[in-house]
């Protein structure tokens, strides 16, 4: 028999309000163990309570679920704190931290509510700091997946040498940013970081463009000379992005940056040293340009010296999800809005293709939190080339890419019904997981079973 509360609320009536306040709610045991959170953590973290609970608070911290944590000051002083937080998906929270004591006045546990808001609160305790918390400026880098663990450990330890690295990868896989966070985490971290698109300055201007200009260097040159892009980074890191557009007669200029550490800006005698460290990144095969004559094999070799591989975010499943709620509190926050994602919209995502990768799936976000006016993004606001039928994730091979799109839908359509009878067993079921009427989930059901056996 379940125990009752004043005005005949049971223990299992009150969980349920608990579990559904919009604030997140958090417990922890007087050994940083937590013992409960409500269901709001899926907004900030992307996890389900079930997958938090039961996990120790250092571990948490450690992987950057947040910065900085105030509980250790909590269990030290005893004391109620409050404290600013930024996530790893990139909510900005007010973290409030009550130590709850026993009749002894022993720490018996500590509950924090956590809320979005970011008013000024008088329990805001503002001196309070981690001495080892590795504050970045770049953009967080969420991931989860076991292959970009190992491209991020990668990126710490190229960051600590002045070697050259090469980023490859498809388009918007996250090179840049990761070029970023390796400077940002570098002894260089205090001086310029310096993005160069090869692609977007013209050939004509490449050379003054990179290595500057003396006095009277050639007609139109601005009468005290120009600062080249090079130089302008000195101390810090140059990223070379898209390399491979980077002309032929600049190449071996800039390998010899690369080699003596100096250039000649454009009408001048006298070498000039720099001190930086160069990264390039590209989306194309360097090293089959290299052996066509389209790019200089010496320096692509230089290049090369450390390579990092950014995969494409099809093969980075495990990071999807944490994407989507890092994007959706992004563009929530930028934008005033307030917006959930309902647990279909999540499957149907995490199985999508993604050929313009983080990139693609960033507009997508965006587009959503600007366009859909009720509170949980759910199918129906998807576009429709998400439906599109996607071969990668498909094992019937018979189909053809050249379906058309009715077709494609149909297919679908009849994988996701399917799949969802095979899992639930019954058309009740089927239609709650769907969120579609019974009647239409036992139509579906009898229209593609019958599809199939034919």
């Amino acid at each position: 028999m379940n125990k009752t509360f004043h005005y005949g609320l049971d223990y299992d009536e009150f969980f349920k309000i608990i579990d559904n306040l919009y604030d997140e709610i958090w417990v922890y045991d007087n050994n940083y163990k937590i013992i409960y959170v409500n269901k709001a953590c899926k907004r900030h973290y992307g996890l389900e309570a079930k997958e938090i609970i039961g996990k120790n608070f250092f571990d948490l911290r450690d992987d950057g679920w947040w910065s900085p944590s105030i509980l250790p000051h909590v269990y030290a002083e005893k004391k109620l704190y409050a404290i600013k937080q930024t996530t790893l998906l990139g909510s900005e929270l007010i973290n409030i931290a009550n130590p709850i004591f026993d009749e002894d006045g022993n720490l018996e546990s500590v509950a924090m509510s956590v809320r979005d808001e970011l008013e000024e609160n008088r329990l805001f305790h503002p001196n309070y700091s981690e001495d080892d918390l590795l504050q970045v400026s770049t953009d967080s880098i969420v991931y989860e997946s076991v292959v970009m663990k190992k491209v991020m450990s990668l990126a710490k330890k190229i960051s600590k040498i002045d070697s050259t690295c090469l980023i490859t990868g498809e388009s918007g896989t996250g090179k840049t940013m990761l070029a970023k966070y390796i400077h940002e985490i570098s002894p260089r971290k205090s001086n310029p970081f310096v993005s160069i698109n090869c692609s977007s300055i013209p050939s004509e201007l490449f050379e003054s463009e990179l290595f500057g200009y003396k006095k009277g260097a050639f007609t139109g040159a601005k009468a005290e000379g120009k600062t080249g892009l090079i130089e302008s980074a000195n101390g810090g890191t140059v990223l070379l992005d898209e390399i491979a557009e980077i002309p032929c007669n600049i190449q071996a200029k800039l390998l010899q940056v690369i080699q003596e550490k100096e250039f000649y800006p454009v009408g001048s005698i006298s070498p000039q040293k720099v001190d930086i460290k160069v990264i390039a990144a590209t989306n194309k095969d360097l090293y089959s340009l290299s052996n066509t004559g389209s790019f200089r094999e010496d320096l692509f070799y230089r290049l090369n010296t450390f390579e990092i591989f950014m995969p494409p975010l099809r093969q980075r499943e495990e990071d999807i999800e944490k994407l989507l709620f890092y994007f959706l509190n992004l563009y929530s926050n930028r934008y005033s809005m307030h917006h959930e994602i309902s647990d279909s919209v999540v499957e149907i995502l995490k199985n999508y293709s993604w050929k313009g990768n983080i990139r693609e799936l960033s507009h997508l976000m965006e587009r959503l939190v600007v366009t859909v006016d009720e509170i949980v993004i759910d199918k129906q606001h998807l576009p429709s080339v998400i439906f599109q039928y996607n071969l990668q994730n498909c094992n019937d091979s018979s189909l053809e890419q050249r379906s058309s799109y009715k077709e494609a839908m149909y297919k679908y359509e009849h994988r996701i019904v399917l799949d969802a009878y095979k899992k639930y067993k019954t058309t009740r079921k089927v239609a709650e997981a769907l969120s579609i009427s019974q009647t239409k989930t036992a139509t579906l059901i009898r229209n593609h079973i019958h599809s199939a056996k034919e």
